[in-house]
């Protein structure tokens, strides 16, 4: 199947590409064609009358994430590569694509962890530890502004003392509900799954998860409060602690990747420690103003 004015380009490589990629007489790529369809066609018909002009291509300088992200999206075994005039120079396969993917999910999970490939490099401790440290310190500085909360809330705390022994699992509960919602925005922006411009759509569908989690396991929580320590005020307190902390996680872990995104921040990066941080305080916050309320001190 030959054409005048279209030839078919060859490449010497181990990589067989399902797609046949067509240029004109200047190299310029024109066109594509599956092997199916070029199996499937007539024989006798010209390139040129079976090809699809439409072509899903990236430039030589665009970035490989972005390339990886395109051929996820539409589901391409391989994308043509050209220079700044539209001449082919080469192809991507859906093989090297996956390598990308691999490598890039393996560095933003190390960054949302606040670590880096190089950890993985070296057996010095203290090289390591120094690696680690910013990321801790911003949890440690968190950790401090949740203290001084506390703090505020000495009265309350010497008059109800076995509020203390709900703080781990109320806290504890809103960090996992921020890590996992974190997790999820990170990557859907990373991969280009997620848009900024699907903040709302997917604010509004982690409050309702926030708000499920939150009544399933207050109930659990309060009907445990009540059964253990016969105090009906301590049931609501938790339940409705638990409700507003893991609904406030969710939300908080959302909008903090989507606003760094905007501000052309790193989500990976920046997302942990402030998520971190403000479930914190603001889950202590809540605890002891909910608690102030219900017992009215």
């Amino acid at each position: 199947r030959t054409d005048s004015k279209y030839r078919i380009q060859r490449y010497e490589q181990s990589t067989i590409s399902p797609y046949l990629y067509l240029t004109d007489e200047m190299g310029r790529l024109v066109g594509v064609v599956s092997l199916r369809q070029l199996l499937l066609t007539r024989a006798g018909t010209p390139l040129h009358k079976v090809m699809n002009r439409r072509v899903m291509k990236v430039t030589t300088d665009t970035d490989q994430t972005t390339v990886a992200m395109l051929v996820d999206k539409y589901r391409l075994l391989a994308i043509p590569v050209v220079d700044e005039d539209n001449v082919l120079v080469g192809m991507v396969t859906v093989d090297d694509v996956i390598d990308v993917i691999e490598e890039e999910t393996t560095r933003d999970m190390l960054k949302m962890a606040g670590t880096s490939e190089s950890e993985t490099l070296t057996h010095s401790a203290l090289k390591i530890a120094t690696i680690r440290l910013p990321w801790l310190l911003a949890a440690f500085i968190g950790g401090l502004a949740a203290t001084a909360v506390i703090g505020q809330y000495e009265e309350i705390l010497g008059q109800v003392l076995v509020l203390s022994a709900f703080l781990p699992v109320i806290m504890g509960m809103a960090g996992n509900v921020g890590v996992q919602s974190a997790t999820v925005a990170v990557r859907g922006l990373a991969t280009g799954a997620i848009d900024v411009k699907d903040t709302l759509p997917l604010v509004l569908k982690e409050l309702r998860v926030g708000l499920a989690l939150g009544a399933f396991y207050g109930v659990i929580l309060a009907v445990y409060g009540y059964f253990m320590h016969h105090s009906l005020q301590l049931g609501q307190v938790v339940r409705l602690t638990i409700l507003g902390n893991m609904t406030g996680a969710a939300l908080l872990a959302v909008l903090l990747p989507m606003i760094f995104q905007r501000m052309k921040v790193d989500p990976a990066v920046a997302t942990g420690p402030f998520v971190t941080t403000a479930i914190d305080i603001l889950g202590v916050l809540n605890y002891f103003v909910i608690a102030s309320w219900i017992y009215k001190l």
